[in-house]
């Protein structure tokens, strides 16, 4: 996630996040089962409650096989990079919360790409120790979107 520690947010003006994150699909799109990420941003500090920025980063779904009248499908892996604005809300001293918004990039060949939602509720530790669970989403023909749980941190 892309929020400081708690103590440094009135002295940095500018930080970065790195993280995993793992979670299971939901929605419209059955052909993929677990999700898996990482990422990367870069954030500012706007006021004391609120940050800006922007995050990148790498998601895989991991495709599962599936059998359609008698026959076994093995599904494709779905890999995109997102590329999205970031804005966080400080709650409480180490609690925030706020989505990234953007536009994720297929990487399969043929595939196609759609609108990023990534809404996050993040606990960062004062050594820069981040935990967070969200909601993730991708707009294809299908939605494709994922509960996830993550590590990462802030510098």
């Amino acid at each position: 996630m892309q929020v400081s520690t708690a103590q440094d947010v009135n002295t940095k003006r500018e930080f970065m996040g790195l993280g995993v994150h793992d979670g299971v699909t939901l929605g419209g799109l059955a052909t993929a089962i677990v999700a898996f990420s990482v990422w990367i941003s870069i954030t500012c500090t706007i006021t004391r409650r609120i940050f800006e920025g922007a995050t990148t980063g790498f998601s895989n779904f991991l495709g599962k096989a599936e059998t359609v009248a008698g026959i076994e499908i093995d599904n494709d892996d779905l890999q995109f990079i997102p590329l999205a604005a970031s804005i966080r809300f400080r709650l409480l001293k180490n609690l925030c919360v706020g989505p990234d918004i953007g536009y994720a990039i297929p990487l399969n060949d043929g595939g196609d790409g759609g609108f990023y939602l990534s809404q996050r509720v993040s606990y960062v530790f004062n050594n820069g120790l981040i935990l967070y669970a969200g909601y993730r989403s991708i707009a294809l023909e299908d939605n494709l979107a994922s509960v996830q749980f993550g590590l990462g941190f802030a510098f």
